[in-house]
């Protein structure tokens, strides 16, 4: 994710990163093996997180017919 300052009290951003980098980054990850990937200027460390697990649990056992 991008950081973005709460409020004018803390830290400026030092610069913006476009979109295309988060695409970039998100296609570096799945090419070195990462199953989800949320890349974007509004991703936190937990988006999505209850949801991706749930996913991926029942990829990982499932029973292949």
């Amino acid at each position: 994710g991008q950081y973005l300052p709460p409020s004018p009290r803390h830290a400026p951003a030092v610069r913006f990163a476009a979109p295309a980098e988060f695409d970039a980054i998100a296609r570096e990850a799945r090419a070195i093996g990462f199953s989800v990937v949320a890349a974007g200027p509004f991703v936190r460390s937990s988006y999505l997180a209850e949801e991706t697990y749930a996913e991926e649990s029942r990829r990982a056992f499932s029973i292949p017919k």
